[in-house]
């Protein structure tokens, strides 16, 4: 019998999230790709979907890799996954690259940037447009971290769109973080002592074949020095991802870090940090993501006119956002 398909065949051919999840615990790749997608377009039941998974959380060591564009992350971070899948260890990358303010458009330059990667069984690569936010992160990058984790990745690396001084939200997300420093960046490198000179657990200053390489190293080993002691002291390493050097010393480090955390209360402490950041970020953005709306809304300019003032106006909106975000259906 010929026609259209039913709504029922319809809705039986639709993936379930619950067996997207099933695929997952099932080492189905398709799987994986799907339920991230869904938790970027932040799908009805994807949150729930995710929570799911909660018991299979904490086998991977979750690495960030930042610093200021141009210090040569991607290649590194090429080089780190490579390293990896020579010791035998799978490796899951989130990439987030940068969203133009004007076209809402990113270039995900990561995929071609990684593409010698793609061919691997055991690398799985996720690139995300940053969609405006502050602080390196996406909105839903720790769901993307924690799909990799709870699919059995050996090693988690978020590379975040680049870090200045307030940039720092990736320090609080990840058991490792890296910062990559260019030589001869003259007072960018001053600049670290405002921002993530005091998150960095391994500093490597990249492009190491330039004259100013061992300057800028005891430069940054001079202010780790000067800074507030720690338990754990960063070392100062020195890479070439070009020339593939310097590579093994920092898997040592992060080897070495991982183990410290392990032997310590700051993994635990890091993984309660992990938990806080997600907290605050998701709040965050759904706030603004609703001031956004309301802002932008026809009803705007008549609600100000019948305010009769700024701040009356003000908790007007804010009382309305509020609504909003109280009645928002679960995703």
């Amino acid at each position: 019998m010929s026609g259209a398909a039913s709504p029922e065949g319809s809705a039986a051919r639709r993936v379930s999230h619950s067996d997207l999840v099933d695929g997952i615990h099932a080492g189905d790749r398709r799987a994986l790709a799907r339920l991230m997608t869904a938790a970027e377009r932040d799908s009805l039941g994807v949150n729930e979907a995710i929570a799911g998974l909660q018991d299979r959380l904490g086998r991977a060591h979750i690495v960030g890799i930042t610093g200021p564009p141009g210090g040569g992350k991607s290649t590194l971070l090429l080089r780190l996954a490579e390293r990896c899948l020579s010791r035998d260890r799978s490796v899951g990358i989130v990439a987030v690259d940068p969203t133009s303010p004007l076209s809402g458009g990113s270039v995900l330059g990561d995929r071609i940037r990684l593409q010698e990667l793609h061919s691997s069984p055991r690398v799985f690569i996720r690139s995300m447009a940053s969609g405006g936010v502050s602080g390196g992160l996406a909105a839903r990058t720790l769901d993307m971290v924690d799909l990799l984790d709870a699919f059995g990745f050996d090693m988690v690396f978020i590379e975040s769109v680049g870090v200045g001084q307030g940039e720092t939200d990736i320090s609080r997300v990840v058991d490792s973080n890296v910062v990559v420093v260019v030589p001869g960046l003259g007072d960018d490198v001053q600049a670290l002592k405002a921002g993530v000179l005091e998150t960095g657990d391994i500093f490597v200053v990249n492009k190491s074949d330039r004259p100013e390489a061992r300057a800028t190293q005891a430069t940054l080993r001079a202010m780790l020095e000067l800074g507030q002691p720690r338990v754990w002291s960063p070392p100062v390493l020195a890479t070439s991802a070009l020339k593939d050097e310097g590579i093994d010393a920092l898997i040592k480090g992060l080897d070495e870090h991982r183990a410290w955390l392990t032997s310590s209360d700051e993994g635990a402490r890091r993984r309660t940090a992990r938990t806080t950041e997600r907290v605050r970020i998701i709040a965050t953005q759904r706030f603004q993501a609703a001031l956004r709306r309301e802002l932008d809304s026809e009803a705007l300019i008549e609600l100000i006119r019948d305010s009769g003032s700024a701040e009356a106006a003000v908790n007007k909106v804010l009382n309305r956002v509020s609504e909003r975000i109280r009645t928002r259906p679960s995703a």
